[in-house]
């Protein structure tokens, strides 16, 4: 086991083993938003989460991004309205990924969450 000091928490929250793209992960760069092209669009049967459940649903991956970005109804619909409905027409825009302090989690409780929208300036 190697060990080092850490200087932020961010540092320690982005080295967990995922394959989704988190709140943590933009908020790590210093910043609330990104500006991202996309370069896939996927579907997951049975893909893992970080707690142990098995989802089915649908992803974009991204341009320089380790990352996927898991597709809620409110980001598919985003995609949808920005740039319509199949995969041609999405992969290869870009969109401006941010973080919603606001986004109701298990219970009501807010928590920090990922949201599309049309790239900035646009």
């Amino acid at each position: 086991m190697k060990t080092r000091e850490a200087k932020t928490l961010s540092e320690i929250d982005t080295m967990r083993e995922s394959e989704w793209l988190s709140s943590v992960d933009i908020l790590a760069t210093g910043k609330e938003k990104l500006s991202l092209v996309i370069s896939g669009l996927q579907i997951h049967e049975g893909a893992e989460m970080g707690d142990g459940r098995k989802i089915d649903g649908g992803s974009i991956s991204f341009t320089g991004v380790k990352r996927k970005l898991l597709l809620n109804s409110t980001n598919r619909k985003t995609l949808r309205r920005l740039f319509g409905d199949s995969a041609d027409d999405i992969i290869g825009k870009k969109v401006t990924v941010y973080v919603d302090h606001s986004v109701r989690g298990v219970g009501g409780v807010k928590v920090d969450g990922l949201r599309l929208r049309a790239p900035d300036g646009k």
